[in-house]
């Protein structure tokens, strides 16, 4: 983990005050073992014009400060809305892995609930490449950790 932590706060620190850590780095953060921890992924506003690097993919988009949360005293897009963007773009294996390892911080009676922000982050997406897929697999991955 200490390999991650630094490789993720030198790309926050080159991408900007604005960058957050998101889709496999945030799940690797929060806890996922199935995340995959080999490429730091960050998250900056449109208009900030940062280029990916070898061992960090710069994904552009709009995000709210309210999803962004601190974690390991890094900026982490929250739990939610990076599981959102796996399950959209991720194979379906991978994805699945990380949806149960996350489901598992949660008592068994908050799991609906978790599952259902992460279906509203997935409609919410500004790009629907892989909404449908993630939709489905969301129904599924819950049904198996209800």
């Amino acid at each position: 983990m200490t390999n991650l932590l630094t490789r993720a706060f030198e790309a926050l620190r080159t991408a900007g005050p604005e960058a957050v850590l998101t889709h496999h780095t945030a799940l690797a953060l929060y806890g996922c073992k199935a995340a995959d921890r080999g490429i730091v992924h960050v998250l900056v506003p449109d208009q900030r014009r940062v280029r990916s690097r070898p061992g960090v993919d710069v994904h552009h988009g709009d995000f709210s400060i309210r999803d962004v949360e601190n974690v390991h005293g890094l900026r982490v897009l929250s739990l939610d809305h990076a599981l959102a963007h796996v399950l959209c773009r991720e194979a379906s294996s991978v994805a699945l892995a990380c949806f149960e390892q996350a489901v598992e911080r949660y008592p068994p009676d908050h799991r609906g609930a978790f599952a259902e922000r992460v279906g509203r982050c997935i409609r919410a997406r500004a790009d629907h490449r892989g909404q449908r897929k993630a939709l489905l697999m969301l129904r599924s991955c819950y049904r198996l950790a209800a």
